[in-house]
Parts: C-alpha cells; sequence; structure tokens
C-alpha cells in the first residue's frame, strides 16, 4: 500500500479523528510544524488535543480513521481510511431565459403636423 502524504498544515489548522468510544469525531489545533523549507512534503507536528499533546507527520504507511487527518478529508469508500476530498467541479451556470418585450414602433410624424416645443 502506497503512502499517504498530508500536506504540510499552516499552525492554526484543524485536525480530525474518528472517536471509537463516542461515535463522533474529535478535533484538534496544529500549533507547531517542522521540516526541511527545501522539502515541504516532509513535516512533522504537534496538536493540541483535549487530553493533551499528539504528534502527526506527513507521511505513513496508511491512515485509518482512528488516526489524525485535515478537517476537510474525508472518508474512503470503505470507511476505513482518510482520503483526500477530490476537487468538486465548479458549479454551471444557469442559463436565464431573457423575457421577450415587444418592440415599440416610434411612428414618423405626418407631414404638416405641428409638434409644440416646450
Amino acid at each position: 500500500m502506497a503512502a499517504v502524504v498530508y500536506p504540510r498544515p499552516e499552525a492554526g489548522a484543524v485536525y480530525k479523528r474518528f472517536k471509537t468510544h463516542t461515535g463522533l469525531y474529535e478535533e484538534a489545533l496544529v500549533v507547531s510544524v517542522s521540516g526541511p523549507s527545501e522539502r515541504p512534503e516532509q513535516w512533522t507536528g504537534v496538536i493540541i488535543t483535549r487530553n493533551g499533546v499528539e504528534l502527526v507527520t506527513s507521511s505513513a504507511e496508511w491512515r485509518t480513521k482512528y488516526d489524525w487527518a485535515p478537517r476537510n478529508w474525508v472518508l474512503d469508500a470503505a470507511g476505513a481510511n482518510w482520503a483526500e476530498p477530490k476537487a468538486k467541479p465548479a458549479p454551471k451556470k444557469k442559463r436565464v431565459a431573457r423575457k421577450k418585450v415587444p418592440a415599440k414602433v416610434i411612428a414618423a410624424p405626418e407631414e404638416g403636423a405641428v409638434t409644440p416645443v416646450a
């Protein structure tokens, strides 16, 4: 199985995981990220959880729903692993039909008609 690589988070990003005993998601705040600047895909971070401090890293052999993942990631089709969200297609623009308005025809003044001047 190929390693799942998480993108390097900014400090202040939110990570989540599935809690087994409650059936709810737990969220935690990334407070520190370190790694070589020339290899941004390799990093280690520290997150603050309700119960203390935990470490997260850029890659691992697999990621289950009980491991920390970026907040916007989703469970795969089997519901066992975190997967990067697929890019949503841009919404199609709705075409609005224009309301048909009858054209107004302005008649030319009759020959010899007097037009009042204001």
